[in-house]
């Protein structure tokens, strides 16, 4: 199970406004979940009178918080509670303070662990805040300290996701008469763009529109000795031999490029990720327009879900590229099982596997797109960065998880490009 890193922040002691009553969440009985419990014990008697159940409504707030916190107290040792909130919508967790202590192998003294999704359960230690989305309409929060443990304390607050307003606008969908196939629909997804190669004229890499001026990339997709002069963007394609299928297709000239600082090739696949400013606004349409950035979702890692994986990439191992838009959707491997089949990846990284399909010859960069449970909105979960050596027969894709470099991409959007930060 990864170590997630926690946002920095001065502690807080003081009970926030409109503080809850005395008792976190009232008490109830919640059936086993297998994947958390293999973390916590399995015997559902372990948490005896600290197993706490609520549904949460639409526009209110439910809280879970420490044993001891409304004495101004840190949790005792060798205890184990759970809280488990449920509602008709996805949920939104915040905490603040959180203060658990370190311990030095992966918080194997004292955790909390919280589940956001079927197979998608993250362990926290450490002094931060935390910012989760669930990917259903449920999330469990554990906590587990060790019998010399001097305590910590956390509160948090647990809401429904609310509604995306009509002035914000990502991720959207155009229907599409293509049911089950691999070519998509003619500006099926608004936030696809391609990267020009003007010397080979072709579409060298994907990309994904994020706001008005800008797409990511896998670094690779660029390398260190390419310039701005060297490539284009197109947007609103689908058909990159022909010109009339759609009216949507602009090829945009480049202002500047960002590779992430870490990025280091030939020796390490990490931080795979770079940023594209356009020379001019990307206008946006019902054809173009923006993928929403996991603002919510920094820290997840879609394990157990599906993503669809788009790109003009080669059909077959070898064969040239398709010469229209390609989708395939893929189910993203949990963090433990992407590290015994490709070692060298990290909590940076998602793999994906699909049987004998897989991300291919010029895929690369294109995004691996999660569609909302709440907003039916699609989500940049993941850049493809490479697959398999033979496109898709046996080994798992890998691919820069996105939520890992919010804080890089938010970082290089010197002009306050505007984005969505709801998905």
């Amino acid at each position: 199970m990864s170590l997630i890193p926690l946002n920095p922040l001065q502690p807080v002691v003081v009970v926030p406004p409109g503080y809850p009553p005395s008792t976190p969440m009232s008490n109830g009985f919640f059936g086993p979940l297998v994947f958390l419990l293999g973390l916590v014990g399995s015997n559902e008697a372990q948490y005896g009178s600290c197993d706490y159940e609520e549904s949460v409504i639409p526009g209110k707030s439910s809280y879970i918080f420490n044993p001891g916190y409304t004495e101004n107290r840190n949790y005792p040792p060798g205890i184990s509670c759970r809280w488990t909130a449920k509602s008709n919508q996805s949920l939104q967790i915040k905490c603040e303070p959180f203060i658990i202590p370190k311990s030095p192998n992966r918080c194997s003294l004292d955790a909390v662990l919280i589940q956001t999704g079927r197979n998608d359960v993250h362990r926290y230690c450490g002094t931060g805040s935390l910012d989760l989305v669930s990917n259903n309409n449920e999330i469990t929060v554990v906590l587990r300290s060790d019998p010399t443990s001097p305590g910590g304390r956390f509160f948090c607050v647990v809401q429904t996701v609310p509604e995306q307003k009509d002035s914000c606008r990502c991720g959207w969908k155009n229907p599409t008469r293509i049911v089950g196939g691999e070519t998509t629909g003619i500006n099926e997804y608004p936030m696809m763009a391609g990267i020009i190669d003007y010397e080979l004229r072709i579409v060298h890499c994907g990309a994904t529109i994020i706001n008005n001026r800008q797409v990511l990339t896998a670094a690779h997709c660029i390398g260190v000795n390419v310039t701005p002069a060297d490539i284009g963007i197109l947007v609103g394609e689908h058909d990159i031999r022909r010109g009339d299928e759609t009216t949507a297709t602009v090829l945009h000239p480049i202002a500047r490029i960002v590779l992430h600082p870490y990025w280091n090739p030939p020796t390490s696949y990490d931080n795979d990720i770079a940023i594209i400013t356009t020379e001019r606004v990307i206008d946006f349409n019902a054809q173009v327009g923006p993928a929403c950035l996991p603002f919510q979702r920094q820290y997840d890692t879609f394990s157990g879900n599906y993503v669809d994986v788009l790109g003009w990439g080669s059909l077959q191992f070898g064969m040239r590229q398709s010469d229209t838009l390609q989708k395939i959707q893929v189910a993203v491997l949990t963090p433990a099982d992407c590290q015994r089949a490709r070692p060298r990846t990290n909590s940076n990284q998602m793999c994906t596997l699909a049987q004998g399909k897989d991300s291919c010859q010029f895929d690369s960069g294109g995004p691996l797109l999660f569609r909302s449970p709440a907003t039916k909105r699609l989500i940049l979960a993941g850049l493809v960065s490479f697959g398999s050596p033979s496109c898709g027969e046996g080994d798992p894709g890998i691919n820069t998880r996105v939520g890992a470099y919010m804080n890089f991409i938010i970082a290089n959007n010197y002009f306050k490009y505007p984005y969505c930060q709801l998905e």
